[in-house]
């Protein structure tokens, strides 16, 4: 079984959270190895990774492993546990049947996962999307300056409260090209970020508009000027995220695109190791 690479989860973690692993081995040999994230402030831990060698599959080294990560948590006054994983992953009905087995709560429903070629957004052109305000400008991410994005992102946090999932905080030298800002006038309403896990693959990871721009069409002009450079990009397909609770964007993207992507869901499991539990 095999959950999403830990290094993702680096985007957004809080810098005061601490790495923990698990592993399983005889000797030299490795047999698998569970990570977690642990935020000792709010007495909660995220599982990030989670491997079981082939060879070893269905011995019971993941259940084993689960089962010292809960028991150190629980003698660390660690009171909520939560692991993620895609519903059409490999080892989705393991690892849902080992989290039943162990007490665990769910599934529920995250975000939705969208994949679809390259090709495909760059034949669409957008050509019945109505025309933005004029006074919006769509600029190249990498135009700013480190400080720059440091100052953004410190006032977007602490005055304006953004969402920290929202923030353009993805480590530096993963920003793709194809990531776009926008203006109006001289203030930075919104941006579209993306970055490369592979060379042939394009994540946006964050499309985010100041409440007060979202009905300007401005998302829009994001969209397309990232989508223009696809072709140069040297990308073949492209995946983006879009969380169950926005209605509107997954109305709008299933009618759009239903006949050009694949759909998977993120699915969240949680445990309470509160009192008397």
């Amino acid at each position: 079984m095999i959950l999403p690479a830990a290094r993702p989860f680096l985007d957004h973690r809080d810098p005061e959270s601490e790495w923990l692993g698990v592993a399983a081995h005889t000797g030299s040999e490795n047999h698998g190895v569970l990570a977690g994230l642990v935020d000792r402030r709010k007495n909660r831990l995220q599982v990030v990774s989670w491997l079981v060698a082939e060879a070893y599959a269905g011995k019971g080294i993941g259940q084993a492993m689960l089962s010292a990560l809960e028991t150190w948590a629980k003698s660390q006054g660690i009171t909520y546990l939560s692991l993620t994983i895609r519903d059409n992953q490999s080892g989705f009905a393991a690892t849902s049947h080992i989290l039943e087995k162990r007490g665990w709560h769910g599934p529920q429903a995250l975000v939705h996962r969208f994949k679809v070629a390259a090709a495909t957004l760059q034949d669409l052109r957008w050509q019945h999307i109505p025309r933005p305000a004029s006074e919006l400008t769509v600029f190249p991410w990498s135009e700013l300056s480190d400080a720059q994005r440091t100052a953004l992102i410190s006032e977007l946090r602490d005055r304006e409260q953004v969402p920290i999932e929202y923030l353009p905080t993805v480590i530096e030298q993963r920003f793709d090209a194809l990531s776009v800002g926008v203006r109006l006038h001289d203030e930075i309403i919104g941006w579209l970020i993306a970055h490369r896990p592979k060379p042939d693959l394009v994540e946006y990871s964050t499309l985010y508009l100041k409440p007060a721009h979202r009905n300007t069409g401005a998302s829009i002009l994001l969209l397309a000027e990232s989508f223009r450079h696809l072709g140069e990009s040297g990308a073949q397909f492209v995946i983006f995220q879009v969380r169950t609770t926005n209605a509107s964007m997954l109305r709008l993207t299933r009618r759009r695109f239903r006949p050009f992507v694949s759909e998977a869901t993120l699915m969240r499991f949680e445990k309470d190791h509160g009192p008397g539990r």
